[in-house]
């Protein structure tokens, strides 16, 4: 069966190809591709052993950025690999955000410090390695000013302060202009509602941003809020957004 997975285009550049080897649809050769994708892939070749379910599986995967992703799983034929319930290794190497990650034989679902080290993944930063490990500090900071931001439905009170944000490794150091924002009371907007936990009305209480000028901070405070009751809630809420609490001390009208 081809299932088509490229929502813009032919089965050639993604999808998937399942191989039923018997009626029940235990035992499967699985295909998976993904060609020429725009988004950024991590460069990465490993072999999983036990993988899926019935941890019978064998799955070998291959990846360069840009180029492809590969999947090739095949269960059912082997056997349980491990006697230990939901056991999995891997082997290979990934590379990806500037890290390389070894799998000797590393565990997957569980790992312990006792195990022997060809049980554990092991990462490597050639940059850390080479520049040093970045230490961030502080300079330049103002004092915290008292503001106050206006929503239709009244007015919160926060503070505000600059500093410059600087990250320094062995050879370079990294200097950016920051914004800080704590605001006394939460200014609220709707819940996303995506979970059981999340229904209820939520509010944010501070905002760090690059840039210089206090307006900056102020105005991108107000941007986030106005998006979220748009977002989590409707386009009226807006402009015309009444809170379901108090978020803290009070709301000055």
């Amino acid at each position: 069966m081809l299932i088509n997975d490229n929502k813009f285009g032919s089965a050639f550049f993604a999808g998937r190809y399942n191989i039923k080897l018997d009626s029940g649809y235990r035992r499967k050769i699985r295909f998976e591709w993904n060609l020429f994708h725009k988004n950024k892939q991590s460069c990465s070749c490993f072999i999983e052993f036990g993988h899926g379910d019935g941890e019978d599986g064998l799955m070998i995967h291959g990846s360069i950025p840009f180029l492809f992703s590969v999947f090739i799983s095949i269960d059912g034929l082997f056997g349980k690999m491990f006697r230990h319930p939901r056991e999995c290794r891997r082997t290979g190497i990934s590379v990806f955000d500037g890290r390389m990650w070894i799998y000797p034989f590393a565990k997957i679902n569980s790992v312990f410090n006792s195990d022997p080290w060809y049980s554990h993944s092991h990462c490597f930063y050639p940059y850390g390695f080479l520049f040093g490990s970045s230490k961030h500090s502080e300079d330049n900071s103002s004092e915290w000013k008292q503001i106050v931001i206006a929503f239709p439905e009244g007015k919160y009170k926060g503070k505000l302060r600059t500093y410059d944000a600087i990250w320094k490794n062995r050879f370079f150091t990294k200097r950016i202009p920051m914004i800080e924002i704590k605001m006394e009371e939460g200014i609220p907007f709707p819940g996303k509602g995506e979970n059981s936990w999340d229904l209820d009305e939520s509010a944010t209480y501070g905002l760090t941003i690059q840039g210089t000028m206090p307006e900056e901070g102020i105005s991108s405070m107000v941007k986030y809020v106005l998006r979220n009751r748009r977002k989590y809630g409707t386009y009226e809420k807006m402009s015309n957004y009444i809170p379901e609490k108090k978020h803290c001390l009070h709301v000055t009208k």
